[in-house]
């Protein structure tokens, strides 16, 4: 005996022809009704708010220097900027070290990097 695949119309049900164009209608329209961003080839995302705080920030004088970082005091918390070539993987750890030169014990506060122009930035806050 064979089953047909072939689903009829009811109330929460429909056709698989059916269900498949009125997914891409439905998602096509969600698209254009929720995005008001003119793409083109020299679209780029604007600066977040946080970005552009601590790229300011950056620029004013170090509160500390140590092996492999600079130190400064952001709006977001203190900044560890790597001297070296951006890791793989953030060194968290090296700048807690070294932060203690600096009198200032990081290793209970919160860490999150950003990427800068002056190169890879480690924050650390409460």
């Amino acid at each position: 005996m064979q089953r047909s695949t072939k689903t009829t119309h009811k109330r929460n049900q429909c056709t698989r022809k059916y269900c498949i164009s009125s997914f891409k209608d439905h998602s096509k329209n969600f698209f254009i009704r929720n995005s008001n961003i003119n793409m083109t080839s020299t679209t780029s995302r604007p600066k977040s708010n946080t970005s552009s705080l601590l790229e300011e920030a950056l620029n004013q004088p170090l509160i500390g220097e140590t092996a492999n970082f600079s130190w400064n005091a952001t709006p977001l918390g203190i900044a560890a900027i790597y001297k070296g070539i951006s890791p793989s993987k953030p060194p968290y750890e090296q700048a807690i070290k070294e932060g203690e030169e600096l009198s200032m014990d990081l290793s209970r506060e919160e860490k999150e990097f950003h990427l800068t122009q002056k190169g890879l930035a480690l924050i650390f806050y409460s």
